[in-house]
């Protein structure tokens, strides 16, 4: 925001008298929530800015993104053979379980490890259906699309996917941190409250947080 929100000693943002407006539409929206002369914490800013069109509008995109990856041919593929190689060991578990119960034979530890195998099968499957989302495709950019193409993604959504945080004034973390494991927001209201982004971070992360690097600095 180039100085033209201050964080005071309270905690509270306020607007700066050295800029009336922004270089684009993101910052001009968020100066727009300041009245002359009022300061705002950081709660009521980011409820108030995640109810206007140009910052609610990105999760409900980045939503689809995830739902046509998610859904996507190759993903499906990937997702059926580790359910299926899971289902199979577990069967066999459950299989030895069943016969051990046929035959009176104790089969509380085999319990104990099957309910355990459950629960990790349950972790990987959630992790493995949202790999490409996380981790595929934001990796492929990282390691092969941005460094072939530096000139073409040196803008600032650019270098928040690629630092983070790092980017954030050091004044403006510990007003974000209170958020951090909070689940009050939702979509990409929740990166923007917490971290500032991830997934939908390059957008919505710079948006909040153009917001968010920019006040204090």
């Amino acid at each position: 925001m180039d100085k033209k929100l201050k964080i005071t000693d309270s905690k509270e943002i306020i607007k700066s008298n050295r800029g009336k407006k922004g270089s684009n539409a993101i910052e001009n929206s968020i100066i727009d929530s300041f009245d002359s002369s009022s300061s705002v914490k950081y709660s009521h800013l980011l409820r108030l800015l995640l109810s206007k069109p140009i910052f609610s509008k990105i999760p409900k995109a980045t939503n689809k993104i995830k739902e046509a990856i998610n859904f996507s041919k190759n993903n499906v593929k990937l997702f059926a053979f580790n359910y299926a190689f899971i289902v199979f060991f577990l069967a066999i578990g459950v299989t030895r379980l069943v016969i051990g119960l046929l035959r009176n034979k104790p089969v509380i530890y085999l319990v104990l490890l099957l309910v355990l195998a459950f629960y990790l099968s349950f972790l990987f499957l959630k992790k493995a259906w949202n790999i490409m989302v996380y981790k595929g495709i934001p990796d492929q950019f990282r390691n092969e699309i941005i460094p072939k193409s530096k000139t073409e993604h040196t803008g600032w959504e650019w270098n928040y996917f690629l630092n983070g945080t790092a980017l954030l004034s050091a004044a403006f973390i510990p007003l974000a941190s209170t958020y951090t494991s909070s689940n009050y927001f939702s979509g990409c209201g929740t990166s923007c409250g917490s971290s500032c982004g991830s997934s939908c971070g390059s957008s919505c992360g710079s948006s909040c947080g153009g917001g968010c690097g920019g006040c204090g600095s």
